[in-house]
Order: structure tokens, then sequence, then C-alpha cells
């Protein structure tokens, strides 16, 4: 009952909180019962009414009328135990101590036989072990020769005790408590073994649906370079929804992700202007104000995850707003702590859809009449991810229309410089990046990424020089003379993992040799394990002519 209470917490799932206390509420004594989330929001509460007794208060007067019992609900993740919401249960004293007057009596008549019963056994044990014997003996004293001084008085009396032989119970209680103790480690080894599946299912799907985008996008890319004014705009159109597809698509895999408990945290000390960079570069049109103190200092933090939970917000900001009376605003508290307000103009949750804030797959509107497309997963996503993040985040209307999101981070403030008050984050201007001519070893298994990724390069004044596999990779590598290699992962013979970590143990130059990661494996963990193995930075597919000429520039 207690692991249902907490899937359902975590899931923030109110149908299967709703049915959880049902069943909860058919013990007599439960009187109310109410899970509640991390934030004390409360998704399903249940009571019943308990019938009065004509000496109810007498048992008020001993024991209380009621009873509240609050019980911390948490999962089991990658990241340890984690805390997602309480269980409070209101029990009726009458119930229980009818149920315990009744087996009080039980008990005082069992006992009273079971009394009378050993006492009797032990009076015929009495008279058989020590009474008759006793008798015996004063019947031998009585029949001796007074004058026989030395004849002894030679009486055996034989008693056996007893006793069961409890070793071959105590054996069988052993092996019971044995293949107890196999089977929880079985149970366990299954549990690590359905993790294993779901991310290797993640990970698949990831994989396999990525790369052919990866060739549709990169097609439409260099199209676009080659049609005309009057047919780019169907390219256009066609390379946006291409995009938006993937977008969609990432977010059903970090949502899957996330609930899957396989997400991975990566914690690092990172300035927070790098969060802001990415956000004003995503949102231009966003108003995103920062404390000065706060955009100049550093954080350890998450920042793919701290990002996808803002991103999910600012997505609905932009969609359901007016954008020119919104804010996203970050500041520290009173503990230097990150916090991040969004405020918005826009119209708010309705009363009678609050409970379904956090159900996936829905929205305010539903039906074919509704003005908003989308998944109905971003706020879902958003609110795993503050679980996961250790965060909290609080969702209210506010008075005059809209509404106003606080998340309380756990990141706190490492490096401070000068500076003070509330202001606007200035426009990052956009990029420009230089590639000098280079010479690029492309290893991509799918004939059909290399000969888009060849033409992304060349169009970029690159050398290409293309290798199918990690094996083919280490020769050319050995007999030829590179800049910087594009290394898949996923690949035949040889991955790129594999390949990597052969080359740096190649010694001299060639070891030191820039790897970029250009891979469909796009999940929490996978950038991190390309690092691990070597590799100096990460894409992940569909790539783009313009992150080419971003990533090439920064390894020039």
């Amino acid at each position: 009952m207690k692991d249902s209470a907490a899937q359902s917490a975590y899931n923030l799932d109110t149908g299967q909180a709703g049915k959880t206390l049902s069943g909860l509420m058919h013990y007599p004594a439960v009187k109310q019962a109410e899970i509640r989330d991390e934030v004390e929001s409360i998704l399903a509460s249940k009571s019943k009414v308990v019938d009065v007794f004509s000496y109810q208060f007498l048992v008020d007067l001993t024991f209380g009328r009621e009873h509240e019992f609050r019980y911390p609900l948490s999962v089991n993740t990658r990241n340890g135990n984690m805390h997602v919401g309480s269980l409070i249960v209101l029990i009726d004293s009458y119930p229980i101590v009818s149920d315990f007057i009744s087996r009080s009596l039980v008990t005082f008549v069992a006992g009273m036989v079971r009394n009378i019963c050993f006492g009797f056994l032990l009076v015929v044990l009495y008279n058989y072990m020590l009474v008759r014997p006793l008798k015996k003996v004063v019947r031998g004293l009585g029949k001796l020769d007074p004058d026989d001084a030395e004849q002894k008085i030679v009486d055996c009396f034989i008693s056996k005790d007893q006793y069961t032989d409890t070793s071959t119970e105590m054996q069988a209680l052993m092996g019971g408590v044995q293949r107890l103790f196999e089977s929880a480690q079985q149970s366990i080894s299954r549990v690590k073994e359905d993790d294993e599946l779901k991310q290797e299912i993640l990970n698949v799907l990831s994989h396999e649906l990525r790369t052919p985008m990866n060739s549709v996008l990169g097609n439409l890319d260099l199209l676009k370079q080659k049609v005309d004014r009057a047919e780019y705009s169907y390219v256009e159109d066609a390379y946006e929804s291409a995009n938006l597809l993937v977008e969609k698509l990432s977010d059903m895999l970090l949502f899957s992700e996330i609930n899957s408990c396989c997400f991975q945290l990566h914690l690092e000390k990172l300035p927070i202007s790098k969060l802001l960079d990415r956000i004003k570069n995503d949102y231009p049109e966003v108003d995103l104000r920062c404390e000065p103190s706060v955009s100049e200092s550093e954080f350890k933090y998450d920042i793919s995850l701290t990002y996808q939970v803002l991103r999910q917000l600012l997505d609905n900001q932009v969609k359901f707003c007016d954008i020119d009376a919104s804010y996203c605003e970050f500041g520290v508290n009173s503990a230097s702590r990150l916090f991040v307000r969004l405020v918005d103009s826009g119209p708010g949750f309705p009363a009678d859809k609050v409970k379904y804030i956090s159900e996936t797959f829905r929205q305010g509107e539903q039906g074919f009449s509704r003005r908003f497309d989308g998944l109905g997963i971003g706020l879902s996503i958003a609110m795993g991810g503050v679980r996961l993040l250790g965060a909290q985040m609080k969702i209210e209307n506010v008075s005059d229309g809209g509404t106003c999101i606080d998340i309380q981070f756990p990141f706190e403030m490492i490096v401070v410089s000068a500076g003070s008050g509330l202001d606007k984050l200035p426009h990052v201007p956009e990029r420009v990046f230089e590639v000098h001519p280079r010479r690029v070893l492309l290893v991509e298994d799918n004939k059909i990424n290399q000969a888009i990724e060849s033409k992304m390069l060349s169009k970029i004044g690159c050398s290409v020089e293309v290798a199918g596999n990690g094996r083919e990779a280490i020769e050319k590598i050995v007999e030829q003379d590179f800049d910087v290699v594009l290394m898949d992962c996923q690949m035949p013979v040889m991955d790129g993992f594999e390949a990597t970590r052969a080359i740096r143990k190649l010694g001299g130059r060639v070891s030191k040799i820039p790897i970029i990661a250009v891979t469909a494996n796009a999940l929490s963990g996978d950038k991190y394990a390309c690092l691990e193995a070597g590799m100096d930075d990460y894409i992940a597919k569909p790539v783009s002519t313009d992150e080419l000429k971003e990533k090439l520039a920064c390894w020039s």
C-alpha cells in the first residue's frame, strides 16, 4: 500500500492515488486518508463516517478518540531514495479497541483453559516423578533387616526426560531462511535487469529514430542552399517541421527516461551565465532578468536537466501568453541558493482543471477544437526534472490574471562577484564562427550520413576522409595527418568508444588529436560516456551545418 502511494506521488497520478486510498478505506479503523506531494499539495483524499457506540465515551477517555499518522513516501532511483510526498492517515480508536477487547477476552479464556490444563499436567508429573518413587523408598526401608548394617539399598529409578528433537525443525527453518534470502537476491537482480532493459530500449529508440532523421534534416539543410527563392519557403517549412518532429521525439524520450528512473544526474561547477546564454539564444523574445551578482557567479548543477525544466515552462509561456507581459527572473534566496520565477499573463489554470495539472498527455483544452497543439507532457517533464534535481516548484494563479511559477533549486552559489540590484540581462549577440580549411576524418558507418556530413563539411571548407568503422579510423589516423576526428559511437567491427581509447594509447601527436562524438545516442548519460572514453566534445544527431561549423571552430 505504501509503495503504491509512493509511486502515485512520484508520478503525481491522482487517479492511482485515489484507487490506493479507496483500498485503504476498507480498513474499519481508517476514518480519513490523504496523499500529498512534496510541496504538500493534496493529490487525493478519502473519508468516511464511523458509527458511535454506547460506551464510546469510555473508549475515548481511555485511548483517545482519533490518532493521526504521517508516513513519508519515497522511491528508489539511481541517485538514491527520493522523497516524493506523504501519506496521512486518521485512525478512529473504537474499531481497534473493540477488536482489542474481543481479542483480550478470547486470550483470557484461552489462557485460563491453558493454565488449568498445565496445572493438571504438573500434578500428574509430580505424582509420577516424585510421590511414587518416595513411596517406593519408604516401602523398601520398611522391609530392611535392622541388624544388617552392611546391607546396601540399591534401587534404580529410571526416568527418561522426554525432549522433542528440534534439530530437524531448526534445519528446515534455516533452509527456509536461506531460500527467502535467495529469492530476495533474485528479486533485486530482476529489478536491476529491468532498469538495464529500460535503459537499453531508450538507447535503441534514440539511435534508430535519430539516425534517419539526421539524413532527412541533412538533405533539407543542403537543399536550402541550392533552391531558388520561390522554392526556398517549401524547403524551409519541411526543415522546420522535421526539426519539430525531432523536438517531440526528444521530449518523449526525456519523459520516458525521467519516469523510468533511468535519468543520470551530472553535477558540474559551471557559471550560471552558460544557462542564461542558452536560454537567451533559444528564447530571444523572453524578458530574461537576473541579479548581476547571480549572473557572474558559479553553481554546482546539472545544466542539461535544469535547462530542460525551464525550456518546458518557457515553451508554455511563449505558446499561451502575451510575451510582452511575461518575464523569467533569476536570483538567490536568503540561503544563497538559486531560485527562478516565471510570471506570465496567460489564462492561468482554471479551478476545475487544477487537479489535472500534472497529468500527462492533457491540456487545459481538450477535443478537436482546442487552440494549441502539443503532446501535453511539458509540465510532467518539468515536475519530474524538479524532483530529480531535489528542487521545489510552486504554481499559483495571479489575482489579476496569469500564472506565477516559483522554483527553489538546491544549487548553492559558489563564486560571487561585485554587483547588486535587479536588471534585465542584455541581449546576447549572435556568434559568428570561422572555420579555417581543415582535414577532417569522418568515422560513420551509415552510407547516407557519410554522404550528407561529407557535403556539409565540404561546404564549410574542410577536406574530408571517410572511415566506415573504428578499426578503419585507426588505420587512417596512423597513415595520414588529420586536424580533427568526427566519431560515430555505434558501429560494427569496432565502436567509437573502443576506437577512441585505442587512439589515445597510440602516443605522440596523433594520440592528442581532437575527437568529437557525432552520435544518435542522446540520452542523459551518453555525452558523459563519450567524454569518459576520451572524446573531447559531443554532437547529438541530427547534426546541422551550423553546429558542425561551431564545433570545428572551437577546436581550431
